[in-house]
């Protein structure tokens, strides 16, 4: 017998319940997706198939354009996770979104936890990469795997002046006191326009880990990771224009700490486009580079050519999922698709 379940946000229990005994990320929790919920406002619910023993999860918010109504994985590395391969789940998922009414969905798939059979394989659009540390190796191979300019730069001794800081109320208030300005500075995608109620949620998580760097007693830059038993992520760094130099440093703290908690593997993520900069600075880590997938599925094509007409935009068009949402037609809240 299958079973379809919509686990609200207000059944925290039940959603923590739903994700036991399955790989999961940190954007899969309860308390990523309820983070996250506190900017976009969107109804959010963890999506819970049962067939046989076989369970397999999906955090899910939806959105609404003309009265009808699309599905949109919130922002993070989530997507479909499972007890295993279970063949039958794709068949019975469009059967569920059908019967929501929904008129699309844009599911993004975690690198790294992925299983092929939840989908089929044709449908994946690729639309960047990322870069994963295996944490199982010991560190001192990991560093020999990192760029030779970078690996000199991780053991050269701190200078005199600066400091690494591990104490979570000092970092939190500075990165929330950076993030906006930061983001402005770097002209950040609207995805990442998080108000200080999400910022706030996300830092007192006890799986999320901050570091930063210190000189003369200020504050200059932190980075934020959020973690699970069979994964960690990369989730944000920030930084005053004199302490951008801490970076490399910070992250590598940030992989020896992960390391020492046992998690056995670390996704520093990508750049906000193949090959720029942010990638570049993930490469020379010496991590191995994952594709990036994403689901653009239509469960009612006339509804959702009619709203693409509607909004003036072609249905074939392979930027924005689903078109008809695209920024440049309506300011978008944060995570509602990808550009």
């Amino acid at each position: 017998m299958t079973v379809h379940r919509r686990i609200a946000l207000e059944a925290r229990s039940e959603w923590d319940s739903a994700l036991e005994g399955i790989p999961h990320g940190f954007a899969h929790t309860w308390r990523h997706s309820h983070a996250i919920q506190l900017t976009t406002e969107l109804p959010t619910y963890l999506y819970c198939w049962e067939r046989g023993g076989a369970r397999v999860v999906c955090p899910l918010a939806e959105r609404r354009f003309r009265g009808q109504a699309d599905i949109v994985t919130p922002y993070g590395f989530n997507g479909f996770a499972g007890t295993g391969d279970c063949p039958g789940f794709r068949d019975d998922w469009i059967e569920f979104a059908v019967s929501e009414g929904y008129v699309c969905g844009y599911i993004g798939l975690n690198p790294v936890l992925r299983t092929q059979t939840y989908y089929a394989p044709e449908t994946a659009v690729t639309h960047n990469s990322v870069f994963v540390l295996d944490l199982r190796t010991p560190v001192e191979q990991l560093i020999e795997r990192v760029q030779p300019r970078r690996r000199t730069q991780l053991r050269a001794p701190l200078a005199p002046d600066t400091r690494i800081v591990w104490d979570r109320e000092r970092l939190a208030a500075f990165f929330m006191e950076t993030y906006p300005e930061f983001m402005r500075r770097a002209e950040a995608a609207p995805i990442y326009d998080f108000n200080g109620a999400t910022l706030s949620s996300l830092c007192s998580q006890e799986s999320v880990l901050l570091v930063g760097a210190e000189v003369n007693g200020s504050l200059e830059a932190a980075v934020v990771f959020g973690y699970t038993t069979w994964v960690a992520d990369y989730l944000f760094g920030v930084a005053l224009p004199q302490g951008r130099h801490h970076s490399a440093r910070l992250l590598w703290c940030g992989v020896e700490r992960l390391h020492a908690l046992g998690i056995p593997q670390l996704n520093l993520g990508g750049g906000a486009r193949p090959h720029d900069g942010i990638a570049e600075f993930k490469r020379r880590f010496g991590a191995r580079e994952l594709p990036l997938h994403s689901l653009r599925q239509v469960y009612r094509p006339e509804e959702f050519r009619a709203l693409c007409l509607a909004a003036e935009v072609e249905p074939q068009d392979e930027g924005y999922f689903p078109p008809y949402h695209a920024p440049a037609r309506v300011a978008a809240p944060p995570g509602e698709g990808i550009a």
